[in-house]
């Protein structure tokens, strides 16, 4: 053990405890009326519930401060009304449903990458256990010092500018230049949000070989109606490229209006199958799938374009947090014999290479954002037997 400004460096467990409770009720509620044997009309009102939580604990470097946050229960009450119908076209059979939805969510459990300032301002470095290595010493937790892990070796810490900053750090803690910043996945509760539209799907066969289905999705309304930051001990802030972006990161009271992630205005799907008869009685079936989504955004923070201060003001549009439109294509083809016993099939998913981010990584880095990407073409063979 080693004594840093008078206080003790030891092993300490970094352990916090946290004790709630929390229950619910819910309801759901639905009328329907079928005025004859193909047609189906319903009104549903129902509601959800997702339990709260407590999560890890975090020191948040700006304001000097531990923060453990606790999540209320997220409650949701859905509203759809719909009608489906049966019918003949084509001498084939039909089935057209239609829905109109809404989704209205109080204290809804989100999580958000933020800004937790510079990354080794809040820690003191030393060798405190002699090992000949250095590692950094939170002074300030409760009172009580946090000895951490070994971070760097001391040749290194005395050769790189960057840890030599640590001594101009100020509190509450700004951004120090050159230096990285810290980011967190911080869990929140949005006051309220809202997300709904309207949904048609179709399916028809206009011979006994051929299926054709899909839908269309369309969203009327998506948007964060409200921000409680009374719950908050400090304003967060985003992390995205903030060194770079001349309007500087926005606070999270900025989220107001702003709409939910992973909800594009418009998603569709189109497929189709044709059933081949051999001569033996088996059956070949290729089928095809498109699938649609129009942009959307992967956070809360909604960043398309930022005016950027490296880019002398130009405006910066690959580095944020909006997906493009994009399409991708699903193949297959089907071998079945004549007692449809079993079968052998031959597949291909996102068979045209599409690329599109499924997630964002605000990496406290002021230029760079780094992203998670979906799974690229991928061919395969599989088999089944019935019983």
């Amino acid at each position: 053990m080693a004594a840093i400004n008078g206080a003790t460096a030891a092993p300490f467990d970094r352990l916090f405890f946290n004790d709630h409770e929390w229950s619910n009720t819910d309801y759901s509620l639905t009328l329907s009326y079928e005025p004859n044997d193909k047609t189906y009309l319903y009104g549903t009102v129902a509601t959800g519930y997702k339990s709260g939580t407590f999560q890890d604990t975090y020191f948040q470097a700006r304001s000097y401060q531990v923060y453990t946050p606790v999540l209320d229960p997220e409650k949701l009450t859905s509203y759809e009304v719909g009608w489906k119908q049966r019918f003949e076209l084509g001498g084939g059979p039909a089935q057209l449903a239609a829905s109109a939805f809404y989704m209205d969510y109080k204290d809804k459990q989100e999580a958000i990458l933020v800004d937790f300032g510079d990354q080794f301002c809040p820690y003191t470095f030393g060798d405190f256990d002699g090992d000949g290595f250095v590692e950094s010493f939170v002074p300030g937790l409760g009172g009580v010092p946090i000895f951490s892990q070994t971070v760097f070796d001391p040749v290194t810490l005395r050769n790189n500018p960057t840890q030599q900053q640590i001594a101009s750090c100020a509190q509450p803690l700004f951004d120090t230049p050159a230096m990285q910043n810290m980011t967190e996945l911080v869990p929140i509760n949005l006051a309220s949000a809202g997300i709904g539209g309207i949904e048609v799907e179709f399916s028809w066969a206009p011979t006994p070989n051929d299926r054709i289905s899909g839908f269309v999705t369309t969203m009327l309304a998506n948007e964060v109606k409200d921000i409680d930051t009374s719950r908050l001990p400090f304003i967060l802030t985003d992390a995205l490229a903030c060194g770079d972006r001349q309007a500087g990161c926005a606070p999270i009271t900025a989220l107001k209006g702003n709409k939910l992630p992973f909800a594009p205005k418009l998603t569709a799907n189109l497929s189709y199958s044709h059933d081949f008869h051999l001569g033996s009685g088996a059956t070949i079936t290729p089928w095809a799938q498109v699938n649609y989504s129009s942009s959307y955004f992967l956070s809360l923070w909604n960043v398309d374009c930022y005016a950027s201060i490296a880019a002398g003001g130009g405006q910066v549009c690959n580095n944020g947090d909006k997906q493009k439109a994009y399409a991708t294509v699903d193949l297959s083809l089907r071998y079945a014999p004549g007692d449809k016993k079993w079968y052998a099939e031959a597949y291909g998913t996102n068979v045209t290479g599409e690329t599109y981010a499924t997630f964002n990584r605000r990496n406290g880095n002021d230029f760079v954002t780094g992203y998670a990407f979906n799974a690229p073409a991928f061919y395969g063979v599989r088999a089944g037997v019935y019983f």
